[in-house]
């Protein structure tokens, strides 16, 4: 599972011939990495200066197998734009903030940090599936739903406040399935 999530997880633009050099074209993409090379954008060809840096592309990364899918519903999670990369640091809301041409994009309720190591998930409650009962477990994240309410004269709106993630291995990320540990709380 492990080989999987960190395959899609890569953003090699550097080196990777498919990406025509642009990190915007990668496996896990992101936006708002610098490039100076020029970049081929509805048939423009746009230099770096041209074109703006967004907050776009590969948000987050799940991954699964048969096994830990169907038969356990179970997946390994990691969220914010990839760090798997030559030279690639992690999304920081602040230093994307100082770069010129970007967009200004609300982040509100966001760490301002996305340097979160490797998750596995699996359901916190037991489930009925294919008629057979699953056994609870914990889920790494946890949080609560707020009744959010802007006058009386409105139906209740719903938003959810995570807690504070539990991290696994020390955010590196496992060289195997059996290595990734579960974040029980």
């Amino acid at each position: 599972v492990m080989d999987l999530a960190e395959l899609i997880r890569s953003n090699r633009y550097e080196i990777d011939p498919f990406s025509r050099h642009d990190p915007t074209l990668a496996l896990c993409a992101r936006g708002d990495l610098p490039d100076d090379k020029p970049v081929s954008f509805l048939r423009l060809k746009l230099n770096h200066s041209q074109r703006l840096q967004l907050a776009n592309g590969c948000y987050d990364t799940k991954a699964t197998n048969y096994t830990w899918g169907y038969q356990h519903m179970r997946s390994v999670v990691q969220a914010g734009p990839t760090m798997y990369g030559p030279d690639l640091e992690p999304f920081e809301w602040e230093e994307y903030e100082k770069k010129a041409g970007h967009i200004p994009t609300s982040h509100r309720g966001l760490p301002d940090k996305y340097d979160f190591g490797w998750y596995v998930m699996e359901p916190k409650y037991p489930w009925t599936f294919k008629g057979e009962i699953k056994q609870p477990a914990e889920i790494t994240y946890h949080g609560k739903w707020r009744e959010v309410r802007p006058s009386k004269y409105q139906w209740p709106q719903w938003r959810w406040e995570w807690d504070p993630p539990h991290r696994v291995n020390n955010g590196a990320a496992a060289a195997d399935s059996d290595a990734v540990e579960y974040a029980v709380m």
